[in-house]
């Protein structure tokens, strides 16, 4: 009789601990972060973006027609940069730049508050039929102290050094 007690305890204690480690697994597979690394183009970028390859592909269509006529090409334009996306989603800064007239380089953004300074690099890189600087995810607790900054960002190309005007950003 008292075995039979201790094999129902076993028992129990089985289930107990089986039921404990699911329901563990359970909320830690809930609970974890989620990978927000991902970066959208926005609606306008895109829309710019279609834009520039139709006048390009007019301009490939004009040098085919008259090609006694010279026509301007866009690999002889000044480059520019566009910041479609600069915004704290979740706990990270995300910088998305469009990189017009160039397919390669080197840019640099930087983040002013007083006499804090924040830089970052990485190389221009094409996307689809577009080119952009490549990646710029900074984590809001390298960013201190929080409140405005002034972003810009620069580029380094074979065509030359290239800047943009400042952007005042907010971090929480």
């Amino acid at each position: 009789m008292e075995s039979k007690k201790k094999t129902k305890k076993y028992i129990i204690g089985i289930l107990a601990a089986l039921i404990l480690i699911i329901l563990s697994g359970t909320f830690l597979y809930v609970s974890r972060p989620k990978d927000n690394s991902k970066i959208e183009v926005s609606e306008a970028t895109k829309k710019q973006t279609e834009q520039k390859d139709a006048e390009q592909a007019k301009s490939t269509d004009n040098k085919n027609s008259n090609q006694g006529q010279s026509t301007v090409s866009s690999s002889n334009q000044k480059p520019t940069l566009d910041i479609t996306t600069a915004e704290q989603v979740d706990d990270r800064l995300v910088v998305s730049i469009l990189a017009n007239n160039t397919n390669s380089g080197t840019c640099t953004i930087t983040l002013k508050n007083g006499s804090s300074i924040i830089t970052r690099s990485a190389p221009v890189g094409q996307q689809v039929s577009y080119y952009v600087c490549q990646g710029f995810i900074i984590s809001s607790n390298e960013i201190n102290p929080k409140g405005d900054w002034d972003l810009t960002v620069k580029l380094d190309s074979p065509k030359g050094t290239f800047e943009t005007s400042s952007k005042r950003i907010n971090i929480k």
